[in-house]
């Protein structure tokens, strides 16, 4: 179902199995499998440190980036403002925005305390950032003295131009040390061994994708017309295809195998050597993949110059080492292996834990890694046919290479590393040993050598890093070239004590929900037999009342058809609506359950809240099919959603404790002063469609924790998957008699529900037009007033100014914009871009929508499911039509309309992308995957956030900038409940983006927040004469002084 291979060999399933490991057992087997003697240890040990002493006396020898880090610790404030300069500055095309960026990050710092300190001019460019005709700007010494007031004077005197001019050449500057050449016709100028590196980030469409691959094999044309030599080139698999991602394998196999094929027959054929680069984590498998399909094809050719990086810091680094071994031997056909300890590691610690996964892909400590590398080293040098190729920097991990080749001295292998780093360090290593060193060299122009050179930097400048220790002089030589298997084992664990794991990150107060990893294929098989089991079976869903699901008097009952939206002939179930008689007899047992309920102990709803968790968690297969087959989510949608659902319940339990603990307050001797909060009564909980069972999870507990009962009526289209949370809900203990399941006709059920006595409260979550019904016929029912919880929808934008980086913006955009086929209400609705950079992102845009997969959402490849009904579609088709015909709307990228209003029984719809000229030309909120683009000029950035205010509605906002003021002003003036900043504005997650809008987009307070249980709750204070009763005996007690 999943379209993914599932026969890989027994050492391919090793590999799988090692995705996520607990740390300390893994580290406790590579001690064990270490062959390091006391001998070797010795030698490594005096290598290493007299490398190290020699780097340090040579140090004045050191320019470029290395003189940088040196200078700045990046961990500081300066070392971080001339990277966010290095990462924006270039690419700004305006001179008013880059201006604001010059002064945002140079005008707060404290450059005065760098002046002079370095020997080294690039330090001092960097520094001042005033490179004027390739001299540097002589400075009066009493300006030398405030540097952040000069730049700020320079900037205010009409001297930007200058200024700006200059910065941008130091950037560049910067950048001509980590990138060998903007052409590979001068990089092969250049005397050395180089593997090349055309330089760029992943592809985000076709284009892109075709003008890498276009390079590559004009790279591999250029390396073959110089005779006698032996470059090779690296290759980034995700820059030849802008799906490159676990679930497309299918389309990988269709649309990137064939470039492959070009490029390795090429490569054959002009005897150049390619290296496939290792990515994250989630891409392994799919590269192995690529790699034996163009092994295969050199093998055809006897050819063994093909090669693949792996990365050290991931479990699995030994396993895929074995297979490959396997490969090579089985096949006698050699492999270049190079061994890299891994360059994306702060962002699999960031994936494993949103993800919820059960451990991380890599190790938590640099010594882990240290000690894996050298595993893997003493590995590769017993494997006959792989040619090892050891990418470090680290005086120590050479040293120990080096001691390992004595054992194998006919073995060839070779060094590397990274053009602008370790250059001294090796030539040092080369006086003593005759060795092969190959440098890493990126080829690119600056533009696109920006993200590579700041993570480079990033890497390489942390602390932590060999690179920044070595020439430290207050750093003691002997920890730094310690062994890293005595720091391993001085340990009390081998887990990283401040990195927690992914389930544990919001302890102590509660545990994350646990995900599923749909990167690998072992965690999918329980999903792929449950999905089909549930799209086996036909349901019938009835009103539950104090527990009992009874189809007695189902002929007094309208019944209605659920219909799989993806399948108008899949009928999943049948559904009795409630009648008004279920209603009343609801209400009136609720009643009575409420006052024992209500009194019961926090601990026991609490609890019961846990134990919902659990059992939600160990359903989530099961949950995920319902809401895939009944929703029309897919299957990341859906997955999220479950796990959405698990957050609340866990984050509302501890909440409860908290809350429901009676205060003391403070007050005048004589008396106490108890203020307690108790529950309302009875809440109707409505709920909507596009979250079949987060926000009707989350409504119910809620209000049940408070100590209420609850009629829970979910939309009709989506009954099915609430039925099974209120079946989860009696088995986690909450009694029968206070949660009671009312699908209903919403006309036919609002009277009956919002004008009942015993109503206490209504949280309702849909549109706007139904919370003002809602409001209406509350504020006419006769009795107490009773509490409206509402959140609607949002005319939500996002903001691009032309400092943002556009291929992140893009894939904000489209996540935003089309996830959940644009039915969620945080969903992108208008995107306000720049003038200067809204031709790029458009194009960028309609690239990477095009490649969008619109489909059955069962499928795990699939990014846009189905409409839920054909009531959303022919609102989202009027609404087109209403674009077409006006004069204000430009379409940029849409489908045929005609086509799709045909197609009657087929809920797909296609993205639809409008230029428009205001967000006020469209009157209200589209509920579907259709984008409005407006372009503003760059001094109107108020002016769009109060273009947005005006619409009244203040859900969501995105903002992606580098510029720190422009995200203040946005940030300050914008009246929406949730604002974005350099991400996308949909996937609140519950505690930690507690959601919920303002104005015509909720009453508020926040779900999954600190303060939404309060709105179920009233307060009471007791406040007690305690003088009345025997007198103030803490007052008596009192001693005189």
């Amino acid at each position: 179902m999943f379209n993914i291979h599932n026969d890989y060999s027994e050492k391919r399933q090793a590999i799988v199995k090692n995705y996520v490991l607990e740390e300390n057992a893994y580290v406790d087997y590579l001690l064990t499998i270490i062959g390091n003697t006391e001998s070797s240890l010795q030698s490594i040990q005096k290598l290493a440190t007299s490398l190290v002493l020699e780097v340090r006396t040579r140090h004045t020898e050191q320019q470029g980036m290395l003189a940088f880090i040196r200078q700045y610790n990046l961990s500081t404030e300066e070392g971080m403002v001339l990277m966010c300069l290095a990462e924006a500055l270039l690419r700004i095309p305006d001179a008013a925005s880059a201006n604001k960026l010059i002064r945002d990050k140079l005008s707060q710092t404290n450059w005065q305390d760098y002046l002079g300190e370095s020997d080294s001019a690039f330090v001092n460019a960097a520094t001042w950032g005033l490179l004027l005709s390739g001299k540097l700007v002589q400075l009066k010494p009493d300006v030398s003295n405030n540097i952040s007031h000069y730049i700020n004077t320079l900037i205010n005197k009409s001297s930007e131009t200058i200024i700006r001019a200059a910065l941008k050449e130091a950037m560049r500057f910067m950048g001509t040390q980590f990138v060998l050449a903007e052409t590979i016709e001068d990089a092969i100028k250049h005397n050395g061994l180089f593997s090349f590196d055309m330089l760029g980030e992943a592809a985000i469409s076709a284009d892109t994708a075709e003008r890498y691959f276009n390079d590559y094999l004009t790279t591999i044309k250029t390396i073959a017309q110089h005779q006698d030599s032996t470059n090779s080139i690296s290759i980034k698999l995700s820059a030849l295809h802008c799906r490159y991602e676990f679930s497309q394998q299918s389309i990988l196999q269709l649309e990137l195998y064939p470039k492959l094929k070009d490029l390795i027959e090429t490569a054959i054929k002009l005897n150049v050597a390619i290296t496939l680069d290792a990515e994250e984590s989630n891409r392994l498998d799919i590269m192995l993949d690529a790699f034996q399909y163009m092994y295969d094809i050199a093998l055809e050719h006897n050819w063994s110059h093909l090669g693949i990086a792996v990365q050290a810091y991931q479990f699995r680094a030994l396993p895929v080492l074995k297979w490959l071994n396997d490969v090579s031997t089985k096949n006698a056909c050699n492999i270049n292996v190079r061994l890299v300890k891994g360059a994306y590691w702060d962002s699999e610690i960031k994936l494993a834990q949103q993800q919820g996964l059960e451990y991380y892909p890599v190790y938590t400590r640099k010594e882990n890694t240290d000690l894996a590398y050298l595993c893997c080293a003493q590995y590769l040098f017993s494997c006959k046919a792989i040619t090892p190729q050891f990418a470090t920097h680290n005086a120590h991990t050479i040293s120990s290479i080096i001691e390992y080749s004595k054992s194998f001295k006919t073995k060839k292998f070779e060094f590397q590393r990274l053009f602008g780093m370790g250059e001294l360090l090796y030539d040092c290593l080369f006086k003593k040993h005759n060795i092969t060193c190959r440098v890493y060299a990126p080829v690119g122009d600056y533009k696109s050598l920006l993200s590579y050179l700041v993570r480079r930097l990033l890497e390489n400048g942390a602390n932590s890093s060999f690179v920044q220790r070595i020439e430290n002089i207050k750093i003691d030589v002997a920890s730094i070239t310690r062994d890293p298997l005595i720091t391993v084992k001085n340990h009390n664990s081998h887990c990283n004590p401040n990195i927690t794991l992914p389930s544990d990150i919001f302890k102590p107060s509660r545990k994350n929900a646990a995900g599923i990893n749909l990167s690998n294929i072992h965690s999918l098989k329980k999903l792929d037999l449950i999905l089909s089991e549930v799209y086996h079976k036909q349901y019938h869903v009835t009103p539950i009342i104090n527990g009992i699901s009874s189809s007695e008097s189902s002929h007094y009952r309208t019944t209605r058809q659920i219909i799989n939206p993806a399948n108008s002939a899949d009928v999943i179930a049948q559904l009795e609506l409630a009648t008004q008689d279920d209603i009343n007899n609801a209400m009136t047992q609720a009643k009575t359950a409420f006052k024992k309920w209500s009194s019961s102990n926090i601990t026991v709803r609490s609890d019961c809240l846990v134990k919902l968790s659990n059992l939600i968690e160990e359903n989530t297969e099961l949950l995920i099919a319902l809401c895939i087959r009944e929703a029309g989510r897919c299957i990341h949608d859906a997955l999220a959603e479950i796990r959405e659902a698990i957050d609340f319940c866990r984050y509302y339990a501890t909440k409860a404790t908290e809350l429901f603990e009676p205060q003391e307050l403070a007050g005048p001797t004589g008396e106490t002063n108890i203020l307690k909060i108790q529950a309302r009564g009875i809440f109707v909980c409505i709920s909507p469609w596009n979250f079949p069972i987060a926000i009707f999870t989350g409504q119910i507990v809620a209000a049940l924790v408070s100590g209420n009962c609850v009629l829970a009526k979910p939309a009709q289209q989506s009954s099915l998957c609430a039925s099974k949370i209120i079946e989860l809900c009696y088995l986690a203990g909450i009694p029968k008699s206070v949660l009671y399941f009312l699908p209903a006709a919403s006309a036919d059920s609002s009277d009956c529900l919002l004008q009942h006595s015993n109503l206490a409260g209504v949280v309702f979550t849909g549109s706007l037009t139904s919370a003002n019904k809602i409001k209406h016929a509350l504020v006419s029912r006769a009795g107490a007033i009773v509490p409206l919880i509402a959140e609607t929808g949002g005319m939500n934008a996002m903001i691009v100014d032309s400092s943002a980086l556009a291929e992140q913006v893009v894939v904000d955009i489209v996540n935003s914009a089309f996830n959940s086929a644009g039915q969620r209400c945080s969903s992108l609705r208008f995107l306000y871009l720049q003038n200067d950079i809204a031709d790029n992102i458009i194009d960028l845009l309609i690239g990477a929508v095009v490649e969008l997969s619109i489909a059955d959402p069962r499928s795990l490849a699939t990014d846009i499911g189905p409409l839920i009904d054909q009531k959303s579609k022919a609102k989202i088709i009027q609404h087109l039509h209403f674009l077409n015909d006006s004069v204000f709307a430009n379409s940029l990228y849409d489908v045929n309309l005609t086509q799709q209003q045909d197609t009657k029984d087929d809920l797909f719809i296609h993205p639809a992308i409008y230029e428009i000229k205001k967000l006020c030309n469209i009157p209200e909120e589209v509920f579907g995957p259709v984008l409005h683009i407006i372009r503003y000029p760059q001094a109107d950035l108020r002016h769009v956030v109060d273009e947005i205010n005006d619409s009244g509605f203040g859900l969501t906002l995105g903002i992606h900038s580098r510029i720190s003021s422009n995200i203040e002003l946005v940030c300050q003036h914008a009246k929406v409940g949730n604002i974005y900043v350099n991400r996308n504005i949909i996937g609140a997650v519950v505690g930690v983006q507690p959601f919920g809008g303002q104005g015509c987009s909720g009453t508020g307070p926040k779900a999954g927040g600190p303060h939404y249980l309060k709105s179920f709750c009233t307060e009471q204070v007791i406040s007690t004469n305690i003088t009345a009763i025997g007198g103030n005996s803490a007052l008596l007690n009192t001693e005189s002084d």
